[in-house]
């Protein structure tokens, strides 16, 4: 009978065509391993997560160690952390070293589909905000025109000043696929940096929604010019292999959407008709349904990255509100808890991969591409955001623009994809790779926090409670639409007002079980009344109080020794 899965017997034991030993005192104490074994390799993985875990924590809460935070990112340090431990194993582990040693192999695909994932996941939970959505057209432009403007002038400006004089058997696609794989801004390493320098929140969702929409255009343009890369620079390419190229790069992103905003949909349905007996079941259904978009897209050949945003949107939208308290606190801190796990490992794990770089075979082209990449995102950013500002009617200034600039951080998407690159100059491409990441992570992370210090970008704190201010907005946005309306014809406003009354005429009737989603007001309103709920119990507990009553104990003894000395 023919199974999808069969389970069978795996014999593990190396002298199985021998005679079965006798028992002995292995029994007691087992010395006959290595890492090959299975059980070995998830005891060094545990052994290395538990490390990398407690040096981030060791970051965060010791004092000394806190001023080097404030100076530094957390993600440059992760950096040092991974490099400090990739030349510490090699010196003890390497072929020179004391002991020898085989590394654990971690296939690419490893660090894609299980570290990358669950960060896309919940970045699209994150950046579902009213701050994004009123920059959405700006963040668009800025994320798709400005990455093709970015791989296209990068790729000219390499093969023009660089490839032809020095590196004449690179073709143009090969620069081009380079130049996409290298556009790729990281928003884990935005993210990071941006909510270290307590940058204003309308700033760090424009630059974080442009960098997470950022990845999923790269990898469009990464998967549709890869394969021809790989072809020899003297070989003819015909003409229909580029027009197929061309449509894959809209066919990609067009069914990654569908498939996306379809799971979503359906797991609005699946939570609508469930009750809290099924708590557990709705967790596991809302992430399988999220996972089972990302895998369907790269099976039918879709953009997996874009396909996995759209569906965690519409999750956000449709999806959640249906989902108890409880269970929405549960769902949103369990992916927070493994996105932050995986950021520390894949930063750690690009720290210890740059300690196989070699510099003296790749500097040249490294200080050509990082010199493309900052003059490209500087003339870049600003011509467009001149462009936007025609059409803003709040002008992004000359300080956000600075800061925009600053936040073109590469990371772990731009790994990946030179990983899942094998062509020609494929080590040249990964040793530029590595160092340009460095780079950016560490120039980029320390100059921000004083850059936003001096430009004067902080966050601005409001009232805890954005009811009164929310419904002062929601007043405002309504009599501006009726001016427009009697002014002059107004398409854009009409077609989004026509738009959120079919949405709640019959999408929030089928999907939603109640009102909780449907606006801002109803949501901030909830989300502070969670808020409140949890500080009431925090605060009132038996366990804070006993705690309480032990620190102002600590601070009576600290006061009379004072006295005495």
């Amino acid at each position: 009978m023919t199974q999808i899965f069969k389970i069978y017997y795996a014999n593990r034991n190396k002298q199985h065509d021998a005679e079965n030993p006798i028992p002995g005192a292995e029994l007691l104490f087992n010395l006959d391993y290595s890492l090959e074994q299975t059980e070995t390799k998830v005891l060094v993985a545990l052994c290395f997560i538990l490390f990398t875990v407690s040096i981030t924590i060791a970051l965060k809460e010791f004092r000394k160690l806190r001023s080097l935070v404030d100076m530094i990112p957390v993600s440059a340090l992760l950096l040092f952390v991974g490099i400090l431990t990739g030349v510490t194993t090699k010196y003890i582990f390497g072929n020179h070293g004391l002991v020898k040693l085989t590394p654990i192999d971690i296939p690419h695909y490893w660090i894609q589909h299980f570290l990358i994932t669950p960060i896309i996941l919940y970045s699209s939970y994150e950046i579902y905000e009213i701050e994004f959505f009123k920059q959405f057209g700006n963040v668009m432009m800025m994320a798709i025109l400005g990455t093709i403007l970015n791989a296209i002038f990068i790729c000219l400006s390499l093969w023009l000043f660089y490839t032809i004089h020095f590196l004449e058997e690179m073709t143009i696609v090969q620069c081009f696929t380079y130049a996409t794989i290298i556009s790729a801004v990281d928003p884990v390493a935005v993210l990071g940096v941006f909510e270290a320098v307590n940058a204003d929140r309308s700033l760090y969702y424009l630059v974080f929604g442009e960098a997470l929409f950022n990845d999923g255009v790269t990898f469009v343009l990464f998967e549709g010019v890869k394969e021809l890369a790989k072809l020899e620079h003297d070989r003819d390419i015909p003409l229909d292999a580029y027009i197929f190229v061309g449509l894959s790069m809209v066919t990609g992103p067009l069914g990654a959407c569908i498939i996306g905003f379809l799971c979503g949909i359906l797991s609005g349905l699946a939570t609508k008709y469930t009750s809290e007996k099924s708590e557990v079941l709705q967790l596991i259904l809302v992430i399988g349904l999220a996972l089972l978009a990302y895998f369907l897209n790269i099976c039918l050949g879709f953009s997996s990255i874009l396909g996995l945003m759209i569906c965690g949107l519409t999750q956000m939208r449709y999806t959640i509100p249906n989902l108890t308290y409880k269970l929405q606190m549960t769902t949103t801190n369990t992916l927070k808890s493994v996105a932050v796990l995986c950021e520390i490992l894949i930063f750690v794990l690009l720290g210890t991969e740059s300690t196989d770089v070699q510099l003296d075979k790749s500097w040249a082209f490294t200080t050509a591409v990082f010199i493309s990449i900052t003059v490209w995102r500087f003339v870049i950013t600003f011509g467009l955001v001149f462009f936007i500002n025609l059409f803003r009617y709040r002008k992004i200034s000359k300080r956000w623009q600075t800061l925009i600039f600053f936040g073109g951080l590469r990371g772990a998407f731009a790994f990946v994809m030179n990983l899942e690159y094998d062509g020609p100059f494929k080590m040249l491409f990964h040793d530029t790779t590595l160092s340009i990441i460095c780079a950016t992570n560490i120039l980029n992370g320390i100059l921000a926090k004083p850059l936003v210090i001096f430009l004067q970008l902080q966050k601005h704190f409001y009232n805890k409670e954005k009811t009164f201010f929310n419904v002062t907005c929601h007043v405002a946005g309504l009599a501006r639409t009726g001016l427009f309306k009697l002014v002059k014809d107004d398409t854009g406003s009409k077609i989004r007002a026509w738009m959120y009354r079919i949405e709640k005429k019959y999408i929030f009737k089928f999907l939603c079980r109640n009102n909780a989603g449907r606006t801002q007001l109803v949501r901030d309103f909830d989300k502070f009344e969670k808020q409140e709920a949890l500080n009431l119990i925090e605060n009132h507990s038996l366990v804070y109080l006993l705690h309480l009553q032990k620190q102002v104990e600590e601070n009576r003894v600290a006061i009379k020794q004072q006295t005495i000395k």
